[in-house]
């Protein structure tokens, strides 16, 4: 057990001071508070054993660090046109006074939607803002070296300590803590049926419509590349399946960002492996990632796939816009912007992508939230030229994408950002479970071709909301 008497009366000591700190000052103080914890167990254990209406799950595939983040210490929550702005104002407010041994422990997360000016008629997404900053009240990490740590953070005011008793807090914080820890080894278990989910059989044929119209209009315009989605409906057996799916997904998707956002009775997660942007101390870097072929499980055959996609004309060209449209976002904001001449193979679990990554150093005063704006969205995403693409996705590709294909990730206090795409993803609520995927189209693009490629980009999702009712139905 991590937390112990000794422990508690540390934190009371660090709550009793904080609380004088604002009362001095008469200023807020953003408070982190971080102990040692079992590092035992899964962390997805705990996050699918909690009731808060918010939660989140994040799952690092650089180091493999995972965050675990429950209730509210503050949120934004933005419908404005340029949420970016507002999330990067409220930021700018909550980190000027934090009281913690490191400033990076304290961690935001994030997420923007894909088009702020584009609502569909259906609603899918009508519960999520345009913009969210969120600074968990309570959040469990672990690192893969496996040393792992419960935090408490709060947003104190003159106003909010007025009342506050730190005796209370102090017991309040025990009791969650421990019960995190006694989360840690108890899975969560589902009384799942025999019977599979139920998967809507027309939207493949309906994107192929789209990629086909969208090939005729590339031929008549200045429009070089145009990234066209789909959404995919299952019908789940099981409400507990949104708790497996995230538990699969972090022991199966290791090379991507897992993540897994709760918002009150709904749900957004998936395994993505495109990060859109990362900075450390001033320092950018970012992975261009288009151009998609299968994996197989012979490793011959799952070579030579490699190497027709390095050789594709069609897939090299769709990369290549990629690479273009981020080398003209970072140029104004960036010294010593490094691109590799060629592409490389980046291996997934299902899939191989074209992969260049991008390096470079912030110029001075350019503000992280910032590069997410200028980077957001890229080629790789909506298409080339990008507001021409961006018009043409409203007018013609049917629906709200929402969180999909968005960015997604986190901020600490000291400025560092790691910013991923929303892909591979799902939104969920209660039993209906609406899957994302697309694909870049070019002149050169064939529908089925194209549709074939959303297909296996829904194999993530899929095997972790599908595969899953198989095992228990045995």
């Amino acid at each position: 057990m991590g937390v112990t008497e000794a422990t508690l009366s540390s934190m009371m000591m660090a709550l009793r001071q904080a609380v004088k700190w604002v009362s001095e000052h008469q200023t807020p103080l953003l408070f982190h508070l971080a102990v040692p914890s079992s590092p035992h167990g899964e962390l997805t254990n705990v996050y699918g054993s909690q009731q808060h209406d918010v939660a989140l799950y994040w799952q690092d595939p650089k180091d493999g660090t995972q965050y675990a983040g429950f209730d509210v210490a503050y949120q934004v929550e933005t419908t404005i046109d340029r949420p970016v702005d507002e999330l990067q104002n409220a930021y700018a407010n909550l980190t000027k006074h934090i009281m913690a041994k490191n400033r990076e422990a304290v961690r935001f997360f994030f997420a923007l939607t894909f088009d702020p000016h584009h609502r569909d008629a259906d609603q899918v997404w009508r519960n999520w803002p345009n913009g969210w900053l969120y600074l968990p009240k309570y959040v469990l990490s672990r690192r893969k070296t496996g040393e792992t740590q419960c935090a408490f953070q709060a947003w104190l005011s003159p106003t909010s300590i007025a009342s506050l008793s730190v005796e209370a807090m102090a017991s309040q914080l025990l009791d969650q803590f421990t019960s995190f820890e006694n989360a840690l080894n108890k899975p969560i278990v589902s009384s799942m049926p025999s019977w599979p989910s139920m998967r809507s059989s027309d939207s493949r044929a309906h994107y192929e419509h789209l990629v086909a119209s969208a090939v005729q209009k590339l031929s008549q315009t200045s429009l070089k590349k145009v990234v066209l989605a789909r959404r995919e409906t299952l019908v789940l057996q099981d409400a507990q399946l949104t708790k497996q799916a995230v538990q699969t997904l972090a022991k199966t998707q290791l090379q991507s960002a897992v993540f897994a956002i709760k918002r009150k009775e709904e749900t957004f997660l998936g395994a993505t492996p495109e990060r859109l942007v990362t900075v450390r101390q001033g320092e950018v870097f970012v992975d261009c990632l288009a151009g998609t072929t299968a994996r197989s499980q012979d490793q011959q055959r799952d070579q030579e796939l490699a190497d027709a996609l390095l050789h594709s004309a069609k897939n090299r060209e769709e990369h290549a816009h990629v690479v273009t449209g981020v080398r003209e976002a970072l140029t104004e904001i960036t010294n010593n912007l490094t691109i590799p001449e060629q592409p490389s193979i980046r291996a997934l679990r299902f899939l191989q992508h074209l992969y260049t990554p991008v390096t470079g150093t912030l110029a001075k005063d350019v503000l992280a939230f910032e590069v997410v704006a200028r980077l957001h969205p890229t080629p790789a995403i909506a298409g080339l030229p990008k507001e021409q693409a961006m018009n043409y996705l409203r007018e013609e590709e049917g629906m709200d994408r929402g969180w999909y294909a968005a960015p997604i990730g986190w901020i600490d206090g000291a400025g560092n950002l790691d910013a991923y795409v929303g892909l591979r993803s799902a939104l969920i609520r209660d039993k209906i479970a609406h899957l994302f995927a697309g694909a870049g189209i070019t002149q050169d693009s064939l529908p089925m071709e194209e549709g074939q490629e959303t297909e296996l980009k829904l194999l993530p999702m899929l095997d972790a909301l599908m595969a899953i009712e198989k095992e228990s139905a045995k």
